[in-house]
């Protein structure tokens, strides 16, 4: 198998992986009512999102080379990708290790003890919006790169270049405006959001025929 290929899977792998974390990513009043039903749930789940780091860096290593290795774009938009993987592998850390164990410190400890452990998860709850934050942005800005360059090159459909640039445009302008939000269900529709884009080009990859554009690409310049 090609490394494009490869890589074409890796992104739709990847982006499959985010969607199952965040799926059954439990909320902090669900771990605070149910520890013990939903502590492994959401060591789990996490440990999924720090297993898709890698897979997905794979998947955008690919597309970036695949776009054009001589395109300086490209590598610009695969390197804030990675600077957002590396902030949401902080986050998934924060949110499913970090925070665990500060919930388990609550539930178990007394008076000065529970409230010593309770500011603590508040602050990590701060670390783990703040490394989200980044990881919004960050993957946002190389969708919206890598689309820019997928319309002057035109080797991908060009609806799925326009999309990447809604999708990417959308929530840089969220998250600079100080609107986005971060809880668990919003969360899960930025990463929705970005796994449709990631997922279209993953496809495209996954098609692409050796030295040219994706399979139908130059079909569907040559038509009227």
């Amino acid at each position: 198998m090609r490394d494009e290929r490869l890589g074409g899977w890796a992104l739709i792998v990847g982006s499959a992986m985010g969607l199952v974390t965040m799926a059954f990513h439990p909320t902090g009043a669900e771990m605070l009512r149910d520890f013990d039903g939903r502590a492994t749930t959401n060591i789990a789940a996490h440990a999924l999102a720090m297993l898709a780091v890698p897979v997905a860096m794979f998947g955008a290593m690919a597309l970036a080379r695949r776009l054009d290795p001589g395109a300086g774009l490209a590598r610009l938009a695969l390197t804030f990708y990675g600077f957002g993987q590396v902030a949401v592998l902080l986050a998934a850390i924060a949110s499913g290790l970090v925070a665990t164990a500060m919930v388990s410190d609550i539930l178990a400890g007394v008076g000065a003890e529970a409230e010593s452990a309770r500011q603590l998860l508040r602050y990590t709850s701060t670390l783990n919006h703040a490394f989200a934050t980044v990881f919004v942005a960050a993957s946002s800005i190389a969708i919206a790169l890598w689309s820019l360059v997928m319309l002057g090159a035109r080797d991908f459909p060009r609806w799925v270049a326009w999309l990447g640039l809604a999708v990417g445009v959308a929530l840089v302008a969220i998250t600079l405006l100080g609107r986005l939000r971060l809880d668990v269900h919003h969360f899960g529709l930025v990463v929705l959001a970005q796994s449709v884009w990631l997922v279209a080009s993953g496809v495209c990859l996954v098609r692409a025929r050796e030295g040219g554009g994706p399979a139908g690409a130059e079909d569907q310049r040559e038509r009227p």
